[in-house]
């Protein structure tokens, strides 16, 4: 008896021990990033901000960039001021539910801030559900009236472009305003993401009002961020 109380007494000490290493060394790698964060930004001409300062840009409510998710936190955050636009490269983590299954999601996000006007929506790579909801309204039978019931936003929000087939075999472009982002969002448009963005990097890009954000699914290899940036800037132009 006394040796399993004792055997369970270590077994605590060890789990203890192994849990307050794993938070040293996330705290360690934090630190870490955020000095080579620091770095990345100097040697690109960015000015860092204050995570609070970039929480607000990204929160105003004509860019909608926040629609996702909820308490969100700007981890780190560098900008470059420029006469018709600047550039906000941020990582933010927020949680996408609440209660027993919470659950934290990590993204980085390059946003061009303008003042050109643009209808708001976004553009995002085509996945197995959005093939599979296409394909259950194609044959308008139960199963497709079943799926629209329990996620109507797929019926009302997204846009047919199916008519241009080598855009909509890729994309999937979601909107509040069909008709204005149908006319802003052309053929030689629709062509330049045919054209630029096959890629694993950008899995999202929002347009709103004052702002144009290409969004990633966690925090990318910080090497990567001119090119992040470098697309940013690139459809801003191309499209305006």
């Amino acid at each position: 008896m006394l040796q399993a109380k004792i055997l369970a007494a270590q077994l605590v000490v060890i789990f203890v021990s192994l849990f307050a290493l794993a938070v040293f060394w996330s705290f360690k790698a934090e630190k870490k990033r955020d000095q080579l964060f620091m770095a990345m930004s100097a040697k690109n001409d960015f000015e860092s901000i204050s995570n609070d300062e970039a929480l607000n840009i990204l929160a105003v409510s004509e860019s909608k960039i926040l629609n996702v998710g909820m308490n969100h936190r700007v981890k780190r955050a560098m900008i470059k001021r420029g006469d018709s636009f600047s550039l906000l490269i941020c990582e933010v983590r927020y949680q996408t539910r609440t209660g027993k299954n919470n659950n934290s999601q990590d993204e980085t996000i390059c946003a061009v801030m303008h003042n050109e006007p643009l209808p708001h929506f976004s553009v995002r790579a085509v996945n197995p559900l959005d093939k599979f909801m296409r394909d259950s309204k194609a044959n308008k039978g139960f199963l497709a009236n079943l799926v629209v019931s329990i996620t109507p936003e797929y019926d009302k929000n997204q846009i047919d472009f199916t008519d241009d087939v080598h855009f909509s075999e890729k994309f999937v472009v979601v909107s509040d305003n069909t008709n204005e982002t149908t006319e802003f969002l052309d053929f030689d448009k629709r062509k330049y993401f045919v054209e630029n963005f096959i890629d694993t990097l950008v899995n999202r890009i929002d347009f709103t009002k004052n702002m144009l954000a290409l969004r990633c699914n966690g925090y990318i290899d910080l090497k990567k961020l001119p090119e992040l940036a470098s697309k940013a800037i690139n459809i801003f132009k191309s499209f305006l």
